[in-house]
């Protein structure tokens, strides 16, 4: 059997009209509680009491006099965050709590066995953007947090500024490393293509010298074997092969715009920048 919930009396009512992002809280909110209700279970849920009812309506006031400035509305970009605004091109977050009290005096009032926690009522709003410090605002007897909300809104509009110049900073820093690693990889191309480019010449270099070489060597079998008086068609076609094979070894051997091609016209690093030097 479901046990029935003790009711308790509200004095603090919900908002009216309240923004989109707060609505939609409340509706889940109503849902969950009537729930509660039904399965007769304990709901904490900001509508529940007099102080998560003020912390809505801090909510609705920040969202709506937030986009009244032009700020637009974003979503929370962490866990710890319950709303955010999108300012200066900066994620901007908060959450609203209420601060908790360390008087054991208010263990035996609200029956807790950890008096380091116990609430007072005093509204906190912590905002703060994702690499930065928190910033925190309190209720005073004078001044409650839902009549300061142009001071929290400057608040967030003044480190939104401050995290845009960290940002700009940033991505300056990540266009220099981007611009250093362009400048290095285009140095290391030109070193890669230099040395490209001196290995084709030694290569053929080597080669033409081994081909003069090897045509002493054919020329010389090819005398031995017509002085013996061989002069057989396998003779001719070994001769005509080792010939014509030292040919496309010899670079020489072609034309002068076969050397050109393989040689000049083929794509060459570039030796300077717009200052004349090898970079």
């Amino acid at each position: 059997m479901a046990r029935k919930q003790k009711t308790v009396s509200l004095q603090v009512p919900l908002p009216v009209s309240p923004h989109p992002l707060v609505a939609r809280r409340i509706r889940k909110e109503m849902r969950d509680w009537e729930a509660a209700r039904k399965s007769g279970s304990g709901f904490y849920g900001s509508c529940a009491t007099d102080t998560g009812r003020r912390m809505l309506h801090l909510h609705d006031a920040i969202l709506k006099q937030g986009e009244a400035r032009g700020f637009e509305t974003g979503r929370a970009i962490e866990q710890r965050s319950e709303y955010g605004f999108c300012i200066r091109g900066e994620d901007i977050c908060w959450r609203v709590d209420e601060k908790h009290r360390r008087e054991k005096a208010l263990a035996a009032i609200y029956g807790s066995k950890s008096p380091d926690h116990l609430p007072d009522g005093i509204l906190t709003v912590r905002y703060f953007v994702a690499y930065g410090p928190d910033h925190l605002l309190e209720d005073r007897p004078d001044a409650p947090l839902i009549a300061r909300v142009g001071e929290i809104l400057d608040g967030m509009d003044a480190i939104a500024a401050q995290a845009a110049v960290i940002t700009a900073e940033h991505r300056l820093e990540e266009l220099r490393e981007r611009e250093n690693a362009a400048r290095e990889a285009r140095y290391w191309k030109i070193v890669d293509g230099e040395e490209e480019r001196w290995k084709l010449l030694r290569h053929v270099s080597g080669n033409s010298f081994e081909a003069a070489r090897l045509r002493k060597t054919v020329s010389r079998i090819r005398k031995r074997l017509s002085d013996a008086g061989i002069d057989t068609p396998r003779l001719k076609a070994w001769l005509a092969w080792a010939e014509n094979r030292i040919a496309r070894h010899d670079v020489f051997s072609g034309s002068a715009e076969e050397i050109y091609d393989r040689l000049i016209a083929r794509p060459q690093p570039e030796e300077d920048d717009e200052d004349g030097e090898l970079l």
